[in-house]
């Protein structure tokens, strides 16, 4: 009885091998899938997506044949023509170029600290720090108009200065930014603005008010202010002369300028390095028989990386 069930299991393996006849894969490759061969590497990267058991590799197997047999299918129709499809594409080929060509490149840029001395050393200006002020303001606003009202208020900031003149410099308008100030971005801190600077493109009422300002000693209030939406008082806080920055404060500055210099110097060889790999030949006259389109397909215009950054 047994070697009559032997040589039944002999002679269907025998008929299975012979049913694959010239369609089994090559001896090189797990399988394929209409004459697309697949790698045992393929195979094996597909099982790092499938869970472990003791039937993980036949799982990957089914996996991967089916996504072949789709892809396989999307081929026959002409969809890896599409242009949608092939920036798609495109785009995958272009990140994973980067990550093993350009990017090692870009990481062994380095900055040394004889590089990064020489720099702040002939690179004076860049460094030098301009004068500035900080400035602590009341605002009342009203109409051009309403004149009792401006009345009113400029009395009312006049009042305030002499009240002002008895707090510390460092409070700017202290609490009396609160009970007299309608600038509501300073109002609860003492009505203290942010650095400014002769070098600032500054606009409207700051402007203004930054010009009153000029040649006041610090603790000292400018007169009142009267623009378009109002009236301000400004009481300088602190000024800064004008100095050049330390080695320390500015060495991570000088490190990373470095950096992406360098790092564009790689951009820059590398895409030389394509244009003479892979030069342009463009045709003028197809190129003219293109027209603006109306608009980009919103999907259009991201996933495709530009090959030098």
């Amino acid at each position: 009885m047994k070697k009559h069930s032997r040589v039944f299991i002999f002679l269907v393996l025998s008929g299975l091998l012979m049913s694959c006849g010239d369609d089994a894969p090559d001896a090189g490759h797990v399988a394929e899938v209409g004459g697309q061969p697949i790698s045992k590497a393929e195979l094996e990267w597909e099982m790092h997506h499938v869970s472990p058991g003791s039937d993980r590799r036949e799982r990957a197997l089914k996996q991967l044949l089916e996504r072949k047999q789709m892809v396989a299918k999307a081929r026959e129709r002409g969809l890896d023509g599409d242009p949608k499809t092939r920036r798609s594409l495109d785009g995958v080929l272009i990140r994973q170029l980067q990550t093993e060509d350009l990017q090692p490149k870009l990481d062994a840029v380095a900055a040394t600290a004889e590089q990064i001395q020489q720099r702040y050393e002939t690179a004076t200006d860049q460094w030098q720090q301009p004068e500035s002020v900080i400035l602590a303001v009341l605002f009342l606003p009203s109409s051009p108009e309403d004149t009792v009202r401006r009345k009113g208020n400029r009395q009312l900031l006049e009042q305030a200065k002499e009240e002002a003149g008895k707090l510390p410099v460092a409070t700017g308008f202290g609490r009396l930014a609160v009970t007299h100030s309608q600038h509501q971005e300073t109002r609860y801190q003492g009505g203290i603005l942010p650095p400014f600077s002769p070098l600032d493109q500054v606009e409207g009422w700051r402007k203004e008010v930054l010009q009153s300002s000029t040649g006041l000693e610090v603790g000292a209030f400018t007169s009142v202010v009267e623009t378009k939406e109002g009236h301000y008082l400004a009481r300088v806080v602190e000024r800064a002369e004008s100095r050049r920055k330390s080695f320390e404060e500015v060495r991570h500055e000088i490190k990373r300028q470095l950096m992406e210099e360098g790092q564009q110097a790689v951009r820059d060889q590398y895409a030389k390095r394509l244009n003479e790999a892979f030069p342009w030949v463009v045709n003028q006259q197809q190129l003219e028989a293109v027209t603006e389109p109306n608009s980009v397909p919103r999907e259009s215009l991201a996933g495709l990386p530009d090959p030098v950054k």
